[in-house]
This record gives structure tokens, C-alpha cells and sequence, in this order.
């Protein structure tokens, strides 16, 4: 069976725009305004990582949170923005979005 093109309705995408973070204790914000976050690769684990649709100074509508070391696709909608806190310790992750 041939591969489906984006002709067809399936979606061929990874993400545009990569941001790594290596900050304990911190909180980033990646993107504001709609988009999608892709892929969340963590080399090495901070304490927590949580990500979150919401741009404003608080930390509300959580869409992902990740502690172990991996590879995660995810490819969700975001409607506000991107942002990320991470906790305590030695880390890197890296998110893939656009």
C-alpha cells in the first residue's frame, strides 16, 4: 500500500522550532498564542517537569508532565502558549513546537 500525502488528510508534521532548557528551578516561557507541542525529549531528569497551556503569570491548565529520561511524542493543540517549570537537580529537556 503507498504512503498517504498530506493530500489524502494525514498529517505529516514533527514541530518547526526547538528550545532547550538546562535551568533548575525555573520556569520558561516557550511560545504564547496557539500552536502545537510536538515532542518533549529529556536527557537528564530535573525533580518535576510539567508543561502547561497558559502564558500568564500562574500555572494552570497542565497538558503534560514528565519525570523519567525518554523520547515523548505528542503532537496536542495549545491554545494560550507553551510553558514549562522545572524542579530541582542536574537536567536538559528539550521541546520540539511550533
Amino acid at each position: 500500500m503507498p504512503a498517504l500525502s498530506p493530500a489524502f488528510g494525514a498529517e505529516v508534521f514533527d514541530g518547526q522550532n526547538k528550545t532547550i532548557i538546562t535551568t533548575a528551578s525555573s520556569t520558561t516561557q516557550v511560545k504564547t498564542g496557539a500552536g502545537k507541542l510536538a515532542k518533549v525529549i529529556v536527557d537528564v531528569t530535573f525533580s518535576t517537569i510539567v508543561i502547561y497551556d497558559d502564558t500568564g503569570a500562574g500555572t494552570s491548565n497542565q497538558v503534560h508532565s514528565r519525570v523519567a529520561t525518554g523520547e515523548y511524542e505528542l503532537m496536542l493543540p495549545i491554545d494560550n502558549g507553551i510553558k514549562v517549570v522545572v524542579g530541582t537537580g542536574s537536567g536538559r529537556v528539550i521541546i520540539v513546537w511550533t
